[in-house]
């Protein structure tokens, strides 16, 4: 019974570290100032709209999980709605959205689709807990997807600001059982050896 006890809490404690989330894409920062922003926030129109155009090159969509990296890279994303100011001008909640990225050259079948119900926009950051993951580039199956877009080279205007930013996307592996089923294939596969010796 000690043996038992001991192996399913093995099983317990590599299940939960197997859920270790890890980054699905990133780019750096592509622009060179505040002159070519990749954001625009605007608090008296409540929207958020953003993107990086076809041909400006510079973007490199790295995604270490699949092992691949693709550059000039561009990207679009539908406009997004403010829905609630919680801090006037500093802070908010988003409405749904979708952010798209394409390989240099092409506007169909997008490298890496994300999109979200709802999300989070700061001063200094953009970005969703409720994200799902998709596209041509992704061969693995992700759960717990979420992404943030950290601003920088801010230049403000009259009710917002502009922004360069640098991006995140991370997730947890999609095929990875829960903690509570492997516990109970590792108990049932011990009583059927028990049962059979």
């Amino acid at each position: 019974m000690r043996r038992l006890l001991c192996l399913l809490v093995l099983v317990l404690l590599v299940s939960v570290s197997s859920q270790a989330s890890f980054t699905v894409a990133t780019f750096a920062n592509p622009s060179l100032g505040s002159s070519d922003p990749l954001f625009s926030v605007n608090w008296t129109s409540n929207t958020i709209t953003g993107g990086w155009a076809d041909g400006k090159g510079g973007l490199t969509l790295e995604l270490p999980n699949e092992g691949t990296s693709y550059n000039n890279v561009w990207f679009n994303m539908s406009a997004i709605a403010i829905s609630t100011q919680i801090l006037p001008n500093e802070y908010g909640y988003t409405g749904t959205g979708t952010i798209s990225f394409y390989a240099s050259g092409t506007t169909a079948n997008p490298l890496f689709v994300i999109n979200f119900t709802n999300g989070v926009i700061g001063k200094f950051v953009f970005g969703s807990e409720d994200a799902t993951f998709s596209g041509s580039a992704l061969t693995n199956t992700y759960q717990d997807e979420q992404f943030s877009f950290a601003f920088a080279a801010k230049k403000a205007f009259s009710g917002g600001f502009t922004a360069t930013a640098a991006f995140d996307a991370s997730a947890e592996p999609g095929t990875v059982p829960e903690p509570a089923s492997l516990a109970l294939l590792a108990l049932g596969g011990l009583l059927l050896g028990k049962r059979k010796s």
